[in-house]
């Protein structure tokens, strides 16, 4: 199955079967080195995620309640399996060429956090706009989201790339609240560039993330847009005492603990609704593609269908000529034969007794082998004329194979020789010359009769021949090189309408005798409209079942 529809539809199975789960997904995203993990293990009390002055997070990292602490990852292809916590390090962390395991797709850490218990999880993201990998997988983590944590430096407040990465996805998502954390203002040196910065910020974010920020100014001191931490200096204290009461991550704390409680009976309907409407915007893009491609298909099939009715008709064209080609062909053999009996003939008649008993035979075989050859070399050329009609490589000739019976011709009888020399002594001489043209024509034309014959069925083989090679220019029926492949997205797309019921043998089979149908009645079949018809049949399928949380 192809990695890119495999990884669709594990998508859409997961945000399906997480609308009712009873939790409230709040994701911290931002720029790497915005110390969006510090704040998360501030948050929690605990040292947990891994946190460094480079770029590591490498996986999308979900903290979740759990009576102990411990960790589960769920890979690509939708298993889930424990693993011990002494590993997060080693499977969430970047390498130094900035890679990380290809297999997993979310890391789970459970830990006995109070914040937590009330069913709030937080995910910690790979940092943006470092590795397109990274941005792509902190992007994906968004979809999921009830409420986004925005972790900002205020070392270099709100980049244009961060702004614009931002902008992108929340414009698509406009019902998730989105509260900016300002983090380092401790790091502004001075308390005028400490203030142009708050200004620069609630001007930016007043302006461009307007409709996602009334729960962070339900909470924040004098209505600000966003919230403005120390996460080190928050993890210090909740790690060696005491606690922070730093205004900002205090009141922190409070919304996430009051949006838990509040919002939680709320988000299936609301995470419905936002499903509804990425699906409706996926499938409409699909549809657009499964349109396309199937008015080039339909061109394709015209195309095809007017060049299979050419070789139809050249192969028509071919077969008339080769008719007419063989009619002149044995025409001008029956002549060459013709010539060469009468003048054998006139040889034989002016010999002697003696003399023909020694060369009649091997007069007969010569003249008629010179014959054959005259024929086949004529017929050849004539064959080599036609294939070059039709652009095709000259076939073998004829001379070299398509007559040799004339070699094994035992002429005359003894006895038929008793009667020439009766005649002879006779002094009958007209009599046995007349009788030895008669023996010598009667001899002679049945070979020709079975050369003719010969002719016939080698000519009509050869022409055969390149018929069968002209029929080898029609397109062939379906497309070629991903006959498996079209197998397996058949199938996958049966598997879809009518669930998982069925045995994989039988939707095979049913999807091979449907491709077959659809093959046989000419329709161009190709990787990119399978494609589409799977990715039609999800939509389709989540789109009803979402109507269940209306």
């Amino acid at each position: 199955m192809p990695e890119q529809i495999q990884a669709t539809l594990t998508d859409l199975r997961f945000l399906y079967d997480s609308i009712a789960t009873p939790v409230v997904r709040t994701v911290v995203f931002g720029e790497f080195n915005h110390g969006k993990s510090t704040l998360i293990n501030a948050l929690l009390g605990r040292e947990l995620l891994v946190a460094d002055l480079i770029p590591t997070t490498g996986h999308i990292t979900e903290v979740v309640y759990a009576p102990e602490e411990q960790l589960a990852l769920r890979n690509r292809d939708g298993s889930t399996r424990k693993v011990p916590l002494s590993r997060l390090a080693e499977l969430s962390v970047l390498d130094e060429e900035g890679r990380v395991r290809e297999d997993i797709e979310v890391l789970t850490v459970g830990t006995p956090s109070e914040l937590l218990r009330d069913g709030l999880v937080l995910t910690d993201t790979p940092g943006t706009n470092e590795d397109a990998r990274q941005t792509h997988r902190a992007l994906k983590a968004l979809q999921t989201a009830d409420l986004v944590i925005w972790v900002l430096n205020a070392d270099h407040c709100l980049s244009s790339g961060d702004r614009a990465l931002a902008g992108n996805w929340f414009e698509q998502c406009r019902d998730v609240p989105l509260v900016p954390v300002m983090n380092f203002m401790n790091k502004v040196p001075s308390l005028r560039d400490k203030e142009k910065v708050r200004q620069r910020a609630e001007l930016t974010l007043s302006r461009q993330f307007r409709a996602h920020l009334a729960l962070t100014r339900e909470f924040v001191p004098e209505g600000r847009a966003f919230f403005e931490v120390n996460a080190d200096q928050a993890l210090r204290g909740a790690l060696s005492g005491p606690p922070s009461t730093e205004s900002g991550f205090v009141k922190l704390q409070a919304l996430l603990r009051q949006f838990a409680r509040r919002e939680k009976p709320s988000l299936p309907s609301r995470r419905a609704a936002r499903l509804r409407v990425a699906v409706e915007k996926q499938r409409e893009e699909n549809r657009l593609r499964l349109e396309a491609c199937r008015e080039a298909g339909a061109k394709a099939k015209k195309a095809r269908q007017a060049k299979v009715r050419e070789a139809e008709r050249e192969e028509q064209r071919l077969g008339e000529s080769a008719l007419h080609k063989l009619a002149a062909v044995e025409s001008a053999a029956r002549e060459a034969f013709s010539e060469r009996e009468e003048s054998l003939v006139r040889w034989l008649r002016g010999e002697s007794v003696s003399s023909l008993r020694e060369k009649t035979g091997r007069w007969f075989r010569e003249h008629f082998s010179t014959a054959v050859n005259t024929v086949g070399a004529a017929a050849s050329q004539s064959l080599a004329g036609l294939a070059v009609d039709y652009s095709l490589s000259t076939p073998q000739k004829l001379a070299n194979d398509w007559y040799v019976a004339s070699v094994s011709i035992s002429f005359p009888t003894t006895s038929w020789w008793d009667d020439v020399c009766d005649l002879v002594n006779s002094n009958a001489s007209d009599d046995y010359r007349n009788a030895l043209a008669g023996e010598v024509r009667t001899k002679w034309r049945a070979q020709v009769a079975s050369a003719l014959s010969s002719l016939r069925t080698k000519w009509q083989g050869k022409a055969d021949g390149l018929r069968e090679r002209v029929q080898e220019r029609r397109p062939a029926a379906t497309a070629h090189g991903f006959e498996e492949t079209a197998v397996h997205l058949k199938a996958l797309e049966l598997t879809i309408r009518r669930g998982s019921s069925t045995s994989r043998e039988k939707v095979l089979e049913e999807a091979t005798a449907e491709l077959m149908k659809r093959a046989g009645a000419g329709e161009i079949l190709t990787e990119d409209l399978l494609r589409a018809e799977v990715m039609e049949e999800a939509f389709r399928t989540v789109h009803s079942n979402l109507s269940s949380f209306n």
